[in-house]
């Protein structure tokens, strides 16, 4: 099998996007072990990633698709899909191989057996502006038009509020072979777009959990891993916290949102609950890094604010943990925590698929829906409809019970993660 993803890359500074990339691949693998999979899309620059899946080495190539102003360079979108129009006018075996053997970009969609999209998680949608939603668009577009079997995999769907975005999402939806939803919402978001006579069909839509919940953690350097072992052991109860940067670093984030309270005094307050308790240490921990210079949305920036503007008492069980480390490297650190609050979704998967009790403080609908695939969406804390004080008090509740919450866990997980590698296990889906 060769298999294009796309929707999906590494080293864009967001974790979370590099453990679904990476978790995507894992489901492929564990289809079809020795599959070819290229990623299209993503980086300026062609590149080879390196990854150990499931105990197996892996070389797996980045494909970047380009929206330049140059329009003659061999991976850009017009040029692929100007190719595309020809094969459809003149579908010639030869005329096709000949345009394959000049263009390796070409030719790894020629050669694809299935196309595989996850969007980023989230992005399927017009919310973040029709700029981006036609950046995200144009590769199922490119591979459909080049007649490839497209799975969507596990993400949320809409909302589409314009009428341009709604009709060419139903025009890839409606060509995909297999549409899976990791939330409700999107599974009836997409039965709309589609009209009853497709949605009706239960093959085609199907209600599938992040895929982010089977990446496997791996251990930091030496140092590092020490480092959070100690401050581990300096207390009886660890709470990670993951304060999202989207949400701190904007100040129109509560308008933009619509949030009920200030994110930045709402965060604070709830560590300074927690630090009430005596026996609880906070480690800070950011899942989304600064990409190319821009800290905007940067965790790290955020986190740093946070533990800065602590009192002295405070810092003395407040742990700012600041060097960078992987994906599999921050599900691991994360797993080191007996309590977890996190505003970035796949830090809560990362907590979560390892049987840690997690609060997700909501800006969006998207965490209900995810939450609720481990019968979860009780742990949801949401800043759209608590306000401050409401919301701190959400999460003192759920740390009292966090017990039952890792034994309720520890119970669905492994169902769970069976359901994600079903994903391709019938003739329909693959």
């Amino acid at each position: 099998m060769k298999i294009l993803l796309i929707g999906a890359v590494f080293d864009t500074g967001n974790l979370g996007v590099s453990a679904l990339a990476e978790s995507s691949i894992k489901v492929i693998v564990h289809r079809w072990p020795s599959a070819e999979i290229k990623i299209l899309g993503g980086q300026r620059e062609a590149c080879r990633y390196d990854l150990d899946i499931m105990g197996v080495k892996r070389s797996v190539e980045l494909l970047p698709l380009r929206y330049s102003k140059n329009v003659f360079l061999p991976n850009h979108f017009f040029v692929l899909f100007l190719a595309s129009l020809l094969v459809r006018i003149c579908p010639l075996r030869r005329l096709r191989d000949f345009l394959a053997s000049r263009n390796k970009y070409l030719k790894a969609i020629f050669d694809a057996d299935l196309a595989v999209d996850i969007t980023g998680g989230d992005s399927f949608s017009d919310i973040y502006g029709l700029y981006r939603f036609m950046y995200i668009l144009l590769p199922k577009l490119l591979l459909i038009r080049f007649r490839k079997r497209l799975v969507m995999l596990p993400q949320t769907y809409g909302p589409f509020n314009g009428r341009l975005s709604r009709t060419l999402s139903r025009y890839v939806l409606r060509r995909a072979s297999i549409v899976h939803s990791r939330d409700r919402a999107g599974m009836e978001c997409v039965r709309t777009l589609l009209g009853p006579r497709l949605s009706a069909n239960g093959e085609k839509i199907r209600f599938t959990p992040d895929v982010a919940f089977v990446l496997d953690p791996v251990e930091p350097p030496a140092e590092q891993s020490a480092f959070v072992r100690n401050v581990r052991a300096k207390s009886t109860t660890l709470v990670g916290l993951n304060v999202s940067g989207l949400l701190f670093n904007d100040a129109a984030s509560q308008s933009r949102f619509g949030l009920k309270c200030s994110y930045p005094s709402s965060v604070r307050s709830i560590v300074g609950r927690l630090l009430e308790k005596p026996d609880v240490t906070i480690l800070l921990v950011p899942h989304v890094f600064s990409y190319r210079g821009d800290d905007s949305e940067s965790d790290v920036k955020a986190c740093t604010a946070v533990y800065d503007s602590a009192g002295a008492e405070q810092r003395v069980r407040l742990v700012n943990l600041q060097d960078k480390y992987s994906h599999n490297q921050a599900k691991h650190i994360i797993g080191q925590c007996d309590f977890f609050i996190g505003s970035r979704m796949h830090s809560c998967i990362a907590a979560m698929s390892q049987g840690v009790p997690t609060v997700g403080v909501a800006y969006s609908q998207k965490f209900h829906g995810v939450f609720d695939t481990v019968d979860m969406s009780g742990c949801v804390a949401d800043a759209r409809s608590l306000d401050e004080r409401e919301l701190a008090e959400k999460v003192d509740s759920l740390f009292v019970e966090r017990d039952r919450i890792s034994r309720d866990l520890q119970n669905r997980i492994p169902r769970l993660k069976q359901d994600i590698f079903d994903i391709f296990n019938d003739p329909n889906g693959s």
